[in-house]
């Protein structure tokens, strides 16, 4: 049967988003499921497989948090992996990832690469536990199918022996019976010789029933008083043996065969004619106790054959059992520990036959170093003092040792005591769980790495971690790691740990020089098992020559596919790499890779982000200008009050990333004039009621102009609450106190001072005490008393 695609849930509200992971996740071979919220994705989960969930956090109703903790505290869900797809960048928002239970991150946006590397190595974690839990689960199953096998047999030996015991108690009450008959009947001899006859026969185990009750109904006619006119028939459920002569008469006698106390047959004795007349009538009074006493004998021998058959087929049904059981077994006595009985498994486990073992002991299947350890086991399970069910060394005849899963407990047959082990060969499984247990520790080793590369941007710590590791885990004694610069085409050397000298600092090889160069050049790992005997193709062999190395392997440094740099591992002993372990240093690799790549990404970023910011304010101190130019009578208003703005702000507690905001609303705070007409703007003399109108409106257009901005909408406040009054009574909204955002407090009491404090072509600049006063009587009316507080400690600086 094919194997399964893995098959991946993804939970996201956005459906871009969930096209997004389909058109990545579907060309690698993986079955994708989408759920557009943390509800649907739980249904989804508790009615199919899911292999691994890509669970975006934030979401309307139950959020990615919810969502992964519900998956983790259900038993049956707990170990598919989760990974947590986000926007969020808090270091709280990942803890609390970590606490609902997640096992990896990826901020949006995220590198392809990376998320199906880290799915794949889930896939992995999750794969290898799965494996671990059906292999526990089958042997378990195993153990307690071998448990009630041995429970039924010892219930039905156990049943079978009292059946036994029963049978022949029965068996002597019967013959203290015939011998009392006997001497009760001794003037009978003829009646006596009958049963004598009949009991002989019974004593032949080779003859049959049938043949036992063939034998019976001839002998019966003999005993009685006429036997020239007498004849006689057995029936036993329905089928009939008679003499040949037999035939219905009135002068007939019967007596029922009685088995297990229920009617078995019958036993009928007829004469021919009818014999002289007698005061007894047809039978004698002898003749009705001897029909009577052969009818009870023949239900006891019945009965005995009947049980003796069923033992023997019971004993023949379990034997087999024994002997092709997929279990060893060995039951021994427990004073001589010597063997009572070996199946043919245990025969074949050991290496031995049947008649071998048997002449053997405890002592002779286990190894020597072993015996006090296996004997004191031994003694203890025999007091009852413990449950033996553990894992044994066990010795094969050709001395050769396996371990054996061993399930043992004291038992009792015929009086006597034994104590019955079960064995089963682990080799496999101890194998399987050696390899396991190494794969746990790569695994744990990349995720090391990983979270190397997630929690650190300095290339140097990360690399420095990953050798680390890398040392530990594939057991080398030296490594580093050159960076390719595609400027130059060279490899350089930027990490190593191991070294003896510092001689391969200054390493600088071209693409495709020495063994580093050829793996980069080519992209594949290159191996030398030998380096004395090609140590003249290795460059920087005069550098290498101290350090004493024997083998070596480069691993080229791959990500997105293209070159990222080389991995250099030396060996200072023999070494020969096998399959493992060089898929191991190639996936060492790749993680050296996505670290390198992620450290250039971030470094880029940066950069990008930087001439961003720049270009962004440049643009906004472009625009003020602008506005500048327009209205002729507040050129240079704009640059003066986003200054003195941005020095009381910070003067009140505002921080350092919300100044650039206050900066930005401040340098735009009459934006929204660009929608005023020019004969409105510009009128030289004072506006009527209809123009105030419309000049009260640029507020809401700057909010209009400005609001789809998304790296503007934190700076709307001073465009469009400037003109807000401490009393209520500004525009456009009429907010009252500290409703008004704090930025546009401060900015309406700077706006004004320049105002007055600035020549206009309808009057000149106000007196510095006439503004002083103006202002002093408008705080409370249209100023934050706070505001004007922080504005009188500050005024020297401000003015012009």
């Amino acid at each position: 049967m094919n194997p399964r695609n893995p098959v991946i849930l993804c939970v996201d509200d956005e459906e871009a988003n969930l096209k997004l992971l389909a058109n990545i996740l579907v060309p690698q071979g993986y079955t994708v499921v989408s759920a557009a919220s943390g509800k649907d994705a739980l249904l989804k989960i508790k009615c199919q497989t899911i292999d691994i969930v890509l669970l975006d956090i934030i979401m309307p109703g139950m959020d990615g948090f919810e969502v992964c903790r519900q998956i983790k505290e259900d038993q049956k869900l707990r170990n598919i992996p989760v990974i947590m797809i986000t926007v969020l960048t808090d270091k709280q928002d990942r803890i609390r990832g970590i606490e609902a239970g997640a096992e990896e991150f990826l901020s949006k946006p995220f590198d392809q690469t990376e998320a199906l590397a880290r799915i794949k190595i889930l896939l992995k974690v999750k794969e290898l536990n799965d494996a671990r839990a059906c292999a526990e689960e089958a042997l378990q199953k195993s153990h307690d199918e071998l448990d009630r096998q041995v429970q039924e047999r010892t219930a039905e030996l156990a049943q079978a022996n009292t059946i036994l015991q029963a049978d022949i108690t029965e068996r002597k009450r019967m013959e203290a019976e015939r011998e009392k008959l006997l001497q009760d009947l001794g003037k009978r001899l003829k009646e006596l010789g009958c049963i004598a006859d009949i009991s002989r026969l019974a004593e032949k185990p080779w003859v049959s029933i049938e043949e036992f009750v063939q034998g019976a109904v001839n002998i019966l006619p003999p005993a009685w008083q006429y036997p020239e006119i007498c004849c006689a028939r057995i029936m036993l459920d329905s089928k009939e043996f008679k003499t040949a002569n037999f035939r219905k008469t009135e002068w007939s006698q019967v007596a029922d065969i009685n088995v297990d106390r229920k009617k078995f047959g019958a036993v009928t004795i007829c004469y021919l004619e009818e014999k002289p007349a007698a005061d007894e009538g047809p039978f004698l009074k002898e003749e009705r106790i001897l029909i009577n006493t052969v009818a009870d004998f023949l239900g006891h021998v019945i009965q005995h054959r009947l049980t003796e058959a069923e033992i023997m087929a019971s004993e023949e049904k379990f034997r087999m059992i024994f002997d092709n059981a997929n279990d060893g077994i060995l039951l021994a006595d427990t004073e001589s520990k010597k063997f009572h009985f070996a199946n043919v498994t245990i025969c074949h486990m050991l290496g031995y036959s049947q008649e071998e073992i048997k002449n053997m002991g405890v002592m002779d299947i286990h190894p020597e170093k072993d015996i006090p350890y296996i004997i004191e086991q031994f003694e203890k399970q025999i007091r009852k003092e413990i449950e033996v069910a553990q894992d044994l060394p066990m010795k094969r005849k050709d001395g050769s040792v396996f371990y054996a899963d061993v399930n043992s407990s004291p038992v009792e047959i015929e009086g006597k005591r034994y104590l019955l082990g079960i064995f089963r060969d682990i080799t496999e499984r101890k194998q399987a769980e050696e390899m396991i247990k190494k794969q746990l520790m790569h695994i744990t080793a990349l995720r090391n790495i990983d979270m190397a590369i997630t929690g650190s941007i300095d290339l140097r710590v990360t690399l420095q971690i990953f050798l680390d590791e890398t040392m530990r885990q594939i057991h080398v004694d030296a490594a580093n790691v050159l960076l390719f610069k595609p400027h130059t085409n060279t490899l350089e050397y930027v990490a190593g740990r191991g070294f003896y000298s510092d001689a391969l600092k200054h390493t600088k090889l071209l693409l495709g020089e020495g063994y580093a160069g050829r793996a980069a050049l080519e992209k594949r790992t290159i191996s030398v098992q030998n380096l004395s005997k090609d140590i003249n193709t290795l460059s920087r062999s005069s550098l290498l020559a101290r350090e004493g190395f024997m083998s070596y392997c480069a691993a080229p440094l791959i990500a997105k596919g293209s070159i990222k740099g080389v991995l250099e591992v030396f060996h200072r002993t023999p070494f020969e790499a096998d399959v493992n372990w060089l898929d191991f240093l190639e996936g060492l690799a790749t993680q050296a890779a996505i670290a390198i790549d992620n450290a250039t990404l971030f470094e880029d970023l940066q950069r990008s982000n930087i001439d961003l910011s720049m270009a962004y304010d440049a643009t906004l101190e472009g625009w003020s200008k602008a506005l500048d130019l327009r209205d002729k009578e507040t050129e240079g208003h704009s640059q003066r009050v986003t200054d003195m703005s941005v020095k009381i702000a910070h003067a009140m507690g505002i921080s350092d990333s919300e100044l650039v905001h206050v900066r930005r609303g401040a340098l735009l705070h009459d934006i929204g004039k660009m929608g005023i007409p020019d004969h409105i703007l510009l009128k030289p003399g004072p506006l009527n009621d209809e123009e105030w109108e419309i000049m009260h409106k640029h507020p809401v257009y700057a909010y209009e102009l400005l609001s789809p901005i998304t790296f503007l909408r934190p700076a709307l406040d001073i465009p469009y609450y400037h003109h807000e009054k401490w009393d209520g009574t500004g525009y456009p909204r009429g907010l009252k106190g500290e409703q008004i955002p704090l930025s546009a407090r401060i900015f309406a009491l700077v706006d004004v001072w320049d105002a007055l404090n600035s020549d206009r072509p309808y009057r000149p600049a106000w007196p510095e005490e006439k503004i002083r006063k103006y202002l002093l009587e408008q705080v409370g009316k249209h100023f934050d008393p706070k505001v004007f507080e922080v504005f009188l400690k500050l005024y020297s600086e401000l003015k012009p």
